[in-house]
C-alpha cells in the first residue's frame, strides 16, 4: 500500500506541476517542527496532522503560476486526479448525509476521518481523506455489508460533517432516552395510583366464643 506521507503527497504535486523540486526539498526538510508545531496548536498527541496539513500550514506559492497558494482543495484535488477518484465538496445543505451516520459509528469516523456520502443499490460512499487506507475500507465492508466506494474531500470539511451529523444523532438518541425515561415514571405513577384507589379489604371475621354468647 502506498502511505500517505508527505514525500508521496509533493512527489504528485510536483507531477502535476504544482511544486517544483527546489519547494519539495524545503517543506520536507521543515516537516517535523510544522508538525510538532500543528499538534501544539490543535490539542496534543492524540490529533490526527496529515501531509496535506503540513503543506497547507506552510502556504506554498502555486510553482504553476507563482500566484496563487497551494490550498487544502487544489492538493486534494491533485491528490484525486491522481488516483482517478472523484472529488467532493461536503455541503449538508444539498445533501442528506446526516440519515447515513448509522452505518459508521462515530468513533470509527472521527478516528479514521471518514464520513457516509449516499448510497446505491448496494454501494455506500464515503468521503474519505486517505484512500490508500484499504484496512479501513475493508473495516467498512464488513460491517455494513455494502460495496464501499471512496470519494476525495477534505478532511475539513468531513470533520465538520461528523462534527454536525453525529452531535444530532447523539442528541436524537438522548431525546429518546428522556422520553422513554418520563414515560416509564408516568406508568409508575400510574400503577401506584391504581392500587392507591383500590377498595380496602374486608376485615376478617372472627369465631365468638361459646361462653361469651351464653353470658
Amino acid at each position: 500500500m502506498t502511505s500517505l506521507n508527505l514525500s508521496f503527497v509533493c512527489s504528485v504535486l510536483q507531477q502535476q506541476k504544482l511544486l517544483n523540486e527546489q519547494q519539495t526539498q524545503s517543506i520536507l526538510q521543515q516537516e517535523s517542527a510544522q508538525r510538532m508545531r500543528l499538534k501544539q496548536e490543535t490539542g496534543g498527541e492524540n490529533v490526527i496532522v496529515t501531509a496535506v496539513d503540513v503543506l497547507n500550514a506552510m502556504k506554498i506559492v502555486n510553482a504553476a503560476d507563482q500566484k496563487t497558494i497551494l490550498s487544502e482543495e487544489i492538493i486534494m484535488r491533485a491528490l484525486a486526479t491522481y488516483w482517478k477518484l472523484p472529488f467532493l465538496r461536503i455541503d449538508l445543505t444539498k445533501i442528506d448525509s446526516c440519515k447515513l451516520t448509522s452505518k459508521i459509528s462515530a468513533p470509527f469516523a472521527k478516528k479514521h476521518l471518514v464520513f457516509p456520502i449516499s448510497i446505491s443499490k448496494n454501494m455506500l460512499f464515503v468521503a474519505v481523506v486517505n484512500p490508500l487506507d484499504v484496512e479501513v475500507l475493508d473495516t467498512l465492508r464488513n460491517v455494513t455489508k455494502m460495496q464501499i466506494r471512496p470519494v476525495v474531500s477534505l478532511k475539513s470539511e468531513i470533520i465538520q460533517a461528523i462534527h454536525e451529523c453525529y452531535k444530532a444523532q447523539e442528541a436524537e438518541k438522548s431525546a429518546q432516552k428522556q422520553l422513554e425515561n418520563f414515560q416509564a415514571s408516568v406508568n409508575a405513577a400510574k400503577a401506584d395510583l391504581a392500587k392507591s384507589d383500590a377498595p380496602a379489604a374486608a376485615p376478617a371475621m372472627t369465631s365468638v366464643n361459646a361462653d361469651e354468647t351464653n353470658d
